[in-house]
């Protein structure tokens, strides 16, 4: 689920994960890049995994991220998540 998020002043896109970042999920992301591009261009995100904190593994956030940014999506750091999830976050510069 995409959303806005207010960060001390600035406006940044949270990508809110209920689920797992699988294929299905990539997809969907992908056709809502496609259908509005100027949405994502250089706006910050943040992904939100408060709510899939035990379904997403450091491994597939890594994927997700490079996912993200292989489209030019500036993600700049996560929410909520695992202490492990959160370390594969920093690794990235999150």
């Amino acid at each position: 689920i995409l959303g806005l998020l207010i960060l001390l002043g600035v406006v940044a896109i949270a990508l809110r994960l209920e689920g797992p970042a699988d294929r299905s999920m990539l997809a969907e992301l992908d056709a809502q890049l496609r259908q509005t591009p100027q949405f994502f261009a250089d706006a910050p995100l943040v992904i939100d995994l408060e709510h899939a904190a035990g379904q997403v593994s450091p491994e597939d956030l890594l994927g997700l991220v490079e996912h993200l940014r292989f489209r030019k999506v500036s993600v700049f750091a996560v929410q909520g998540g695992s202490r492990e999830q959160k370390a594969a976050a920093a690794a990235q510069g999150l």
